[in-house]
Parts: structure tokens; sequence; C-alpha cells
């Protein structure tokens, strides 16, 4: 037998539907907030933001995946650093889940959370989700 991930396995399929109406509720809600203070966030000076895009963006990118000012800090930045990867991988793990469970097995016939590749993705995950929590104490 092959080792493999049951997607909603203990609450059934039914929950799928009220899981994304209330997903798309909860991001409506927040651009509602943002469009609301939008009036707030036009009294400041306008700044030409758009320039050197590539370089802002590869900048924005090696910041945030490096965590590298918040290590530069006390201990307390190693433990922020190391929460924010564990939730990183654990919000790559999700996507993984959601597309085999909602793309990829239902229209393709495609399984990938199997085998190795799932041994090794729980293996990675766990220890994560342990980062994490551990962090959270720290």
């Amino acid at each position: 037998m092959e080792a493999t991930r049951e997607i909603y396995w203990n609450v059934g399929h039914g929950v799928v539907w009220p899981m994304y109406v209330l997903a798309f509720l909860a991001m409506g809600l927040c651009l509602w907030g943002f469009w609301r203070r939008i009036p707030i966030y036009r009294i400041g000076r306008p700044l030409d933001r758009f320039n050197l895009k590539s370089l802002r963006l590869r900048r924005m990118v090696a910041g945030v995946l490096s965590q590298a000012k918040v290590l530069r800090g006390s201990l307390a930045g190693g433990f922020h650093a190391l929460f924010f990867w564990g939730f990183l991988l654990l919000f790559i793990g999700t996507l993984l889940v959601m597309a085999q469970a909602d793309f990829t097995q239902p229209v393709l016939g495609i399984v990938f959370l199997k085998g190795t590749f799932y041994k090794f993705f729980s293996l990675v995950l766990d220890l994560a989700g342990l980062a994490a929590l551990l962090m959270l104490g720290g």
C-alpha cells in the first residue's frame, strides 16, 4: 500500500463549498476595509514607487525570504524568522493540498501527494509545524 494523504477524511467533502464561501467572504471583508481606508492613504504625498520595478521586486523577495532585517536584531529576531519560515512551508503545503484536492485530482485525475514525495512532504510539514509552535512559545 502506497503512502498518501487522505483529504477531508474526518469532515467529508460537504465542507468544501462552505469553506470557499467563507474564504471569499473573508477576502471581501478585507478588501472592503482596505477600500474604506483609501482616503487616509491618499493624504500622503505622491511618490513614484513604480520605477526600477525588477530591482524593487528582487529586493523585496530577497528581504522577505531571507528575513535579514529581523535576524540582525536579538534572539527574538531568530525566533521570528523561524516562525515565518515554518508558516511559509505550511502555507506552501496547504497550497499543494488545495491544488490536488480541487484541481489535479478531480479535473485531471492526477494524485501527486503519494509515495516517497508524500512522505517527504509530510515530514517537512511536521517539522515546520513543530518549529512554528516552538517559536510561538519563544
